[in-house]
């Protein structure tokens, strides 16, 4: 393997958690306490 696939394999690892943690937070603004609430009454 040489230095670009490292570089390639590391940008798209870094873009893929920066996608995630977006979503994640989009999510959280989308759901407010609805999803708590339900995912305590779930539990």
């Amino acid at each position: 393997m040489d230095i670009f696939s490292v570089l390639t394999l590391c940008g798209g690892l870094a873009f893929f958690l920066y996608g995630m943690t977006t979503m994640s937070k989009s999510l959280e603004k989308m759901a407010g306490g609805k999803l708590e609430r339900l995912l305590k009454r779930m539990t």
